[in-house]
C-alpha cells in the first residue's frame, strides 16, 4: 500500500499501567488489523516485554528481541555493553540499598536509577538522574530512588568548551 500522510496518522491515548497498556495494544491490534505497530516509548516497551505477545502481533511490531530490550532498558547492562565494545563510559558503581551506600570523597556525583521508568503502585513513573553536589543531596537522591530499584552512581562527564566570536 501507500505510506500514510501526517494527517492520516492517529495518536491514541494509552492506559497508564504496564499490564493494561499491553492488553490495550493487543486488543487494538486485533480489532483494527494494523499492519505495523511501533512501540516508541519506554513505557510501551516495558509493557510488551516478556508478556508472551501474540506471535502474529510480534511479527508486525518494530520491537527488538527480549535480550536487546533488556540491554537497552537497563543502564547497568548498557554500561557493560559499551565497555565490551570499547566505548568510554564514566566510572560507575551499583548501589543496592542505603545500608550499602559507600563513602564518597569527591563531588559532584550522579545518581540514576537502573531504569528510567519504574512501576509504582500499578503505574509507570519516570525517574531521572540527579546531580549531587554534596553528601546530603546524594543521600536524598538515593533515599528517593532505592525503594523502587537499585541505582548507578557515576562520575559526572564535564565537557569544557572553548568558543570564539570573530
Amino acid at each position: 500500500g501507500r505510506a500514510s500522510t501526517p494527517e492520516e496518522v492517529e495518536f491514541l491515548r494509552q492506559p497508564g499501567s504496564p499490564e493494561a497498556l499491553g492488553n490495550w495494544v493487543e486488543e487494538l491490534f486485533l480489532r483494527e488489523q494494523y499492519q505495523l505497530v511501533i512501540p516508541t516509548t519506554e513505557v510501551s516497551l516495558h509493557s510488551l516485554k516478556s508478556r508472551g505477545v501474540d506471535p502474529e502481533l510480534r511479527t508486525r511490531m518494530a520491537i527488538p528481541d527480549e535480550e536487546s530490550l533488556d540491554v537497552a532498558l537497563d543502564k547497568q547492562r548498557t554500561i557493560e555493553l559499551a565497555r565490551r565494545l570499547g566505548i568510554p563510559v564514566p566510572q560507575s558503581s551499583r548501589i543496592e540499598s542505603l545500608e550499602c551506600l559507600p563513602h564518597r570523597a569527591r563531588y559532584p556525583t550522579v545518581i540514576k536509577p537502573l531504569r528510567s521508568k519504574l512501576p509504582v503502585q500499578g503505574e509507570m513513573r519516570s525517574f531521572g538522574a540527579r546531580i549531587c553536589r554534596n553528601p546530603a543531596e546524594r543521600l536524598a537522591a538515593c533515599a528517593e530512588l532505592l525503594p523502587h530499584a537499585a541505582v548507578i552512581e557515576q562520575e559526572p562527564v564535564i565537557k569544557r568548551q572553548r568558543n570564539a566570536v570573530i
